[in-house]
């Protein structure tokens, strides 16, 4: 449910992406990763109120162990925004990408909340190289190019041409 769920926000069906995930979260309230991409769509969708109540159901839940849902617990923490939640999103991250290394969830937002936190103040990490490790380990993942090229694109020091890349590869798997 959760890839045609994807399948079908991809196409831009965001009411039909929102039933699925809406069942899946009906039959299990505890699925972390269901109920953030139910607030990713709804977010997508313009539904932002909503969004926020299905982030913040995420971060009141219970801590997981498991490295998945820790992602998608970062992921929310991240979403919610205030530099509380960005410092739990960091640690959730972290602990998600020791946990389950193999998924890229967790190392492209942890890119991105250290874009967040430091943008390109020299001396700290500005997420490319998280996202760099994600495009060399699981290829041209759409997630990975799109946050590179955020990232990339506010920094205009930067090659644009190679910038513009990104986007041009994201671009060639959706054209939305």
């Amino acid at each position: 449910m959760l890839l045609r769920a994807a399948a079908v926000r991809a196409l831009g069906d965001y009411r039909s992406a929102i039933a699925l995930l809406e069942g899946l979260v009906a039959r299990d309230a505890a699925d972390l990763q269901a109920r953030h991409e139910l607030g990713e769509v709804l977010a997508a969708d313009g539904q932002r109120r909503a969004a926020r109540t299905q982030w913040q159901a995420v971060a009141d839940a219970p801590v997981p162990t498991d490295g998945v849902q820790l992602a998608f617990r970062g992921r929310s923490l991240f979403a919610l925004g205030g530099r509380r939640q960005i410092e739990a999103a960091s640690q959730a991250l972290v602990d998600s990408i020791k946990a389950a290394p193999e998924r890229p969830e967790a190392r492209i937002t942890l890119g991105l909340v250290k874009f967040a936190a430091y943008a390109e103040t020299s001396g700290f990490p500005s997420g490319e190289k998280d996202l760099k490790a994600v495009l060399e380990q699981h290829g041209d993942l759409e997630p990975a190019l799109l946050a590179m090229y955020r990232i990339r694109s506010a920094n205009s020091v930067l090659d644009g041409g190679k910038t513009e890349q990104f986007l041009d590869r994201v671009l060639e798997r959706n054209d939305r």
